[in-house]
């Protein structure tokens, strides 16, 4: 918990700092300074992280959120509003959208992967009944310890066409984040 303790003392700093600034110079701010320990916090301990532990997690990243809006904290906000405002992911689909962007990228064969990778996430293809069954090689999940969660591979095959069918990784990056932000909304 130092991580998310550090984490809101930068944001306690920020708004002594930078509240005046622009909503776009706070979300800088908040990306360059705060996200990252968030983030790390989030992907390191996901598996091992307790209801208290998350629920700090959850609210230091809503006090950035309300940082990012320039909303303090007497004032009520729902928190789809504040995703909304703040343009920022849970940390949750947050972790969520790397993982999927990988799979995108092992999928397209845009991303180098060692030959061990490869064998464990391609060796013995899942027959998914979706649009997704067009790509050569379907992903496969097993159940090793370094190995893509079979969750994620859920996910990605059930995005949309439009989304799975992006010519490039930034525009598929784009078209991912639109879709989490429409399903926030």
């Amino acid at each position: 918990t130092k991580l998310v303790s550090k984490a809101s003392g930068l944001i306690r700093f920020l708004w002594r700092t930078a509240k005046d600034r622009t909503v776009e110079q706070r979300r800088l701010l908040a990306n360059a300074l705060v996200m990252p320990h968030l983030q790390y916090y989030d992907i390191v301990y996901h598996k091992h992280i307790s209801t208290t532990q998350a629920y700090k997690l959850n609210s230091t990243q809503y006090r950035l959120m309300r940082f990012i809006s320039g909303i303090p904290s007497r004032d009520r906000i729902s928190a789809s509003d504040l995703l909304r405002n703040s343009k920022l992911l849970p940390l949750n689909l947050s972790r969520e959208r790397k993982y999927i962007v990988l799979i995108w990228k092992i999928a397209n064969g845009v991303a180098t992967v060692p030959q061990y990778v490869n064998d464990r996430v391609l060796r013995q293809a899942h027959d998914y009944d979706t649009r997704f069954r067009s790509v050569s090689s379907d992903i496969q999940i097993s159940s090793g310890r370094n190995t893509l969660n079979h969750a994620f591979s859920e996910v990605f095959c059930k995005l949309p066409a439009r989304v799975l069918n992006a010519p490039s990784e930034g525009i598929f990056k784009t078209r991912l984040t639109t879709f989490y932000n429409q399903q926030l909304i």
